[in-house]
């Protein structure tokens, strides 16, 4: 008696084809369409020529990886899936006139191929976020970015206003909170909760506890390190 053998093929049938293509076509469309957006500058006058003659970035479309478009996806990705490059610094600190401190961590990159002379070697400024500091991912690979560039790097916490005798030439802000009302009242919202609230509010409260000796001279820790999410109210 013969029996009829017949090995799974490895295709997908020609309905889920069907649909996978349509699929596709569809979030390609919607991705050109939607997604792939000229940067939005919030400039006028001097400014905004100023960055469109020297910057001409800022006038072609960015198209963002094509399975990572959100800004929550790319955040999440980013502290999974990339590693921390090695980066070294030379620490300075400098003492102010009201007797704080302000700590720089530098890259000086002294073996830039591009700007060997370290006179005329062009120096990044790169100020963490309100967590962050020089370890962070997401500051370790800018400055991995701009050592290959044949930059010099520095990051600080917190930038003296001296006006035009700050030396600085340009600046570029990324995730502004324009209103920080509204963007405490997006924290709450779910999925931002989720995701960003009290992970935010955890590295707030280790600022606080690792200043505790110098912050509780005018504030009560103990209190403050009882807070456990982020509330617009």
């Amino acid at each position: 008696m013969s029996e009829d053998w017949r090995v799974p093929s490895p295709l997908p049938s020609p309905s889920m084809a069907a649909l996978l293509l349509g699929v596709g076509v569809t979030w390609g469309c919607y991705y050109l369409h939607y997604i792939c957006k000229r940067p939005r500058l919030v400039a006028s006058g001097a400014l905004r020529q100023f960055l469109e003659s020297h910057c001409p970035v800022v006038r072609d479309k960015f198209c963002p990886t094509f399975w990572c478009v959100g800004g929550r996806i790319q955040t999440i990705v980013r502290v999974l899936l990339l590693p921390q490059p090695p980066v070294s610094y030379r620490n300075e600190v400098i003492g102010t006139a009201d007797g704080g401190q302000i700590s720089l961590d530098w890259s000086d990159n002294e073996d830039s191929a591009q700007f060997p002379e370290s006179s005329s070697r062009p120096t990044v400024l790169l100020l963490p976020g309100l967590t962050g500091n020089s370890r962070q991912s997401y500051i370790l690979h800018l400055v991995q970015r701009a050592q290959r560039d044949g930059y010099r790097m520095v990051l600080l916490n917190y930038l003296a206003s001296r006006s035009s005798d700050s030396h600085l030439q340009a600046a570029l802000v990324f995730s502004t909170p324009w209103d920080v009302f509204v963007s405490t009242a997006s924290l709450e919202k779910p999925l931002n909760y989720l995701l960003f609230n009290r992970n935010l509010v955890s590295g707030l409260r280790n600022a606080v506890h690792r200043y505790r000796d110098i912050i509780g001279k005018v504030l009560d820790v103990d209190h403050i390190l009882k807070v456990s999410e982020c509330h617009s109210e």
